[in-house]
């Protein structure tokens, strides 16, 4: 027998693991597989091969696209609840039933007051022509205070388009116009000698029931009252000229009175443009979103 040799003690042996090789791969692979286990349970799969972790996986991707797909179905079914919604608002009320930003304006030639002011005015540029002296001061007075009257009406209701405001301001310019101009004419009666007629002569009357709508028409019933005389005798062309135009400036004095109580109340009512444009925005967010 050979004899045993002697351990060197410069290359000791190294120490034995207790555990066995094949036993630690063992362990191993309990291990992975507990780990393997618990993520299924956790996904909620009740195998536990390695195998099927890939699956489970796929399925919870399967899960959460069609969770997407529903979610934009839903989207989708609710946009079209809402377009549904407005179609169904607008057709209850529909956009020409809804206020205009620019509520209708302008129109002052079918306006009474529009029509009797440029007929004074027309009346009073002849009348100045011929009876006040063309470089005087009273002449330039008396056109552009007739003048006046009729432009301001006309861009009164221009402007009322938006500004409200600014239409009450012009027609009160307009009345005031027309009032100096009334105290012009009432004024060449007086300092001529010559007599105003009362409110009772029937040649005031029939100037209003003939509802003259141009010169050439008042220069006819002009004519017919010289013609026709009166109590005194006939009267001169001046006079009936100035009383005539007198009794158009009465008419159209009222009526001025009647369409700035109107605008004032519609002011009053419904407000100026700013008030107008709120409640136009107002409408148009309910439109778009009937829903809040």
């Amino acid at each position: 027998m050979d004899p045993v040799d002697p351990v060197d003690p410069v290359d000791p042996v190294d120490p034995v693991d207790p555990v066995d090789p094949v036993d630690r791969v063992d362990r191993v692979d309990t291990k992975d597989q507990t780990i393997i286990r618990h993520l299924t349970r956790l996904i909620g799969c009740t195998h536990h091969e390695p195998g099927q972790v890939h699956q489970v996986h796929q399925v919870h991707q399967v899960h959460q696209v069609h969770q997407v797909h529903q979610v934009h179905q839903v989207h989708q079914v609710h946009q079209v609840h809402r377009v549904h919604q407005v179609h169904t608002r607008n057709r209850r009320c529909p956009m020409s039933t809804r206020e205009p930003l620019l509520p209708p304006h302008g129109g002052y030639r079918k306006l009474r007051t529009f029509q009797v002011a440029q007929l004074i005015y027309d009346i009073t540029v002849r009348f100045c022509n011929l009876y006040i002296a063309r470089h005087s001061r009273t002449h330039d007075q008396m056109v552009q205070a007739a003048r006046s009257g009729v432009q301001n009406i006309a861009e009164g209701s221009q402007a009322s388009g938006t500004s409200k405001r600014t239409e009450l301001k012009l027609t009160n310019v307009a009345r005031a116009s027309l009032q100096e101009l009334r105290l012009d004419y009432e004024d060449f009666l007086r300092q001529n000698g010559l007599p105003m007629w009362n409110r009772n002569d029937p040649r005031r009357q029939a100037l209003i029931d003939r509802r003259c709508a141009t010169t050439a028409a008042f220069a006819t019933w002009i004519t017919d009252m010289h013609e026709r005389g009166g109590h005194g005798g006939r009267p001169g062309y001046p006079e009936i000229a100035a009383n005539g135009a007198l009794v158009l400036l009465a008419v159209v004095h009222p009526l001025l009175g009647r369409q700035l109580e109107a605008q004032a109340q519609a002011f009053e009512r419904d407000g100026g443009f700013s008030e107008r444009l709120y409640r136009v925005r107002c409408q148009n967010r309910a439109g778009l979103n009937p829903g809040g």
